[in-house]
Formats: C-alpha cells, structure tokens, sequence
C-alpha cells in the first residue's frame, strides 16, 4: 500500500487505517483475520501483541503492525462489518498523538527570518545570509510539555495572558524506533511518519529572559498543541511536503518542507546526541513564512501591531495534498 494513513479514533483513541470515507479499526480487523488461522483466542492475544490498538504501542510494534494492517484491509476490504469500518463522519477522530514528547525546532525557514527582521527596521538580508548565518549559530528549539494534543476540528482556547496569538504550520515527524546518537545517514530510518502540526504561540511572552531557562510561556498553555488528521505513512517523503494554512479561508502561509534550513534527519542527529529518541516522540520541523509575526508592522517600541493575530472566532485550516487538512477554531476562556 503506497500511501497509509493512519488515525486514532473513538473514546479509546483506538488505531485507525483510512480506508476512502471509512476508518478500519486496525486491531479488530487484524485479530478478525489472524483468528480465522488460530482461533478466537490465538487471534486475540496475536492481535494484542503485534497490532494493539495504542498508538504509541502501534509505532513500538514495528513494521509488522503496518504490514498486518495492511493486509488485513486486503482481506476485509469488502467486509460491511461496521464494528470493523466505521463512518469517518462519525468515528469521532482524535488527534493522533502517541503521548510523548514534542520537540519543536526555532527559525527553521530562512523567509521566515528575513520578514521578520525587516519588519522590526533591520537591513534586509538574502536567504544565503541568513541561512549562513543562523547554521552557523547552531540549532535552536524548544519542548511543548502538552497533556493532551487538539485535533482536527477541535477548539483552541484563546490564552489568558495573551494579547497576541499567532498560528504556525509545520509538518512533524513520528521516532518509530529507540535510538541515541544517531547520524544524519542513518536518521530516516528512524522515521515512521509525518503528520500536520499547529505550534500555537503567544507572541506577548516572548520577551527577554532574566533568568538562564523559563516556564516558556509563549510555547506552552492548555490547547498550545494540534496535530493530526492524521499520521502518513510510507507513502510520503517528509522532506516535500507542500504546505498552505489559512485563516477564515485567506491564505497567510505556503512553503515546503524541501526549505528547512536544518533537515529531519539533522534534527534527528542533533537531538539524539546524548538523549535517547523513543517511539512516538515527536520533533516538529519550523513553520514558514507568513505567520502573524512575521508579516506584522511594529511600532516604535518594537510591539507588533495587532490586526494579523487570530482572534476569538477566527478558524484556522492546515491543507497539505500528502497528508490533509487540519482544522482548529478559536475560542474564550471560560
């Protein structure tokens, strides 16, 4: 199967495998067919082990739970069996987090950088300045320390502190397997998938520290994180994919991912050093141009002007032909 994509779905946030407008329960499907060579009970605890229906296990399970997935569908595929496939309008999808950690690489995009310095006054700088300039200066990020991720047609709640909400669209990248000091030769292998990622972002926290480290306010409040609609895999080359986010249908971002600055597989590298990669960790590859940041004027004390921000109401979309559309709106604080 060229193209997967996979889902979570249901109360349970149990493995899907997108099937046209249906969702195949992967476990179910899996323990349906396996039980047909070793019983109801072999087929069970088979299914159990090599396609459980987590997420995080999933990805731990290896390529033999893709491939049992997918053969599974060939079987099944004309099966009516609704406790199998489900309605994607009503399977209930679910942002297909795995419940690790989230890294997030910093001004990953020279067009990004060069908006936003020639907007606070500075010389304009071509791309090869700047991308000489901020490799040379070293990777750069941060972690979100999320309990929970939004997804697709999920709510983000407006922040508390925030005056100046912004949207970034990235693509991100799922660890399918444990590793440490990896190389960049060898970090794709370390991929199981990509998936669509909102960094949201409150712009009136960043603000210089006093202190060596913070709480990181800006990158990190309840619903900071969406992702989703769902988990590419095999069929996609994370290192090109085109991007688009809109927001209440006006386009404000387009970019691909072959413009990082830093690739997946340097991300890879650089993280690994020292710190042991888990399956279903997550690293997030830098957003484009076109952010609210980015595209605002600034007065004479280097505040950004307002009007670009998001505000309650707005509805933010996320499209990529290799992956979907990831759709968010934004609400109050109750």
């Amino acid at each position: 199967m060229k193209d997967m994509r996979i889902v979570t779905f249901g109360p349970e946030k149990r493995v899907g495998l997108l099937h046209g407008n249906r969702v195949m329960d992967v476990n179910s499907a899996v323990r349906a067919c396996l039980t047909k060579k070793l019983g109801a009970e072999g087929g069970a605890a088979k299914a159990a082990s090599t396609a459980p229906p987590d997420l995080c296990a999933f990805i731990e399970a290896g390529p033999e739970a893709l491939d049992l997935a997918e053969a599974s569908l060939a079987q099944l595929e004309p099966s009516a069996d609704t406790a199998i496939f489900l309605p994607l309008a009503s399977a209930g999808i679910a942002a297909p987090w795995p419940g690790r950690r989230i890294a997030c690489v910093g001004a990953n995009y020279a067009e990004h950088i060069q908006r936003f310095m020639e907007n606070l006054g500075q010389p304009p700088l071509t791309r090869e300045q700047v991308e000489s300039d901020w490799r040379s200066a070293g990777l750069q990020g941060f972690w979100k320390v999320s309990h929970e991720a939004v997804g697709d047609g999920g709510d983000i709640t407006y922040p508390a502190r925030s005056t100046r909400l912004d949207y970034e669209a990235e693509v991100a990248i799922l660890i399918g397997k444990k590793g440490k000091d990896i190389s960049i030769k060898d970090a794709p292998g370390y991929i199981w998938g990509a998936t669509l990622f909102n960094d949201w972002s409150d712009r009136d926290a960043l603000r210089p520290l006093k202190l060596p480290v913070s709480f990181n306010f800006a990158k990190n409040f309840d619903s900071c994180t969406s992702l989703g609609p769902c988990i590419s895999v095999r069929g996609v080359d994370p290192q090109d994919v085109s991007v688009s986010l809109s927001v209440n249908g006006q386009v404000r971002q387009s970019f691909c991912t072959r413009d990082m600055m830093f690739s997946f597989a340097e991300l890879i590298a650089e993280i690994s050093r020292d710190l042991t990669l888990l399956p279903g960790d997550i690293i997030a590859g830098g957003t484009g141009a076109g952010t609210a940041m980015d595209s605002s004027k600034y007065d004479s004390n280097r505040k950004s002007l307002p009007d670009l921000f998001v505000k309650v109401g707005d509805a933010v979309e996320i499209s990529s032909p290799s992956i979907g559309v990831l759709r968010n709106r934004i609400v109050a604080k109750v």
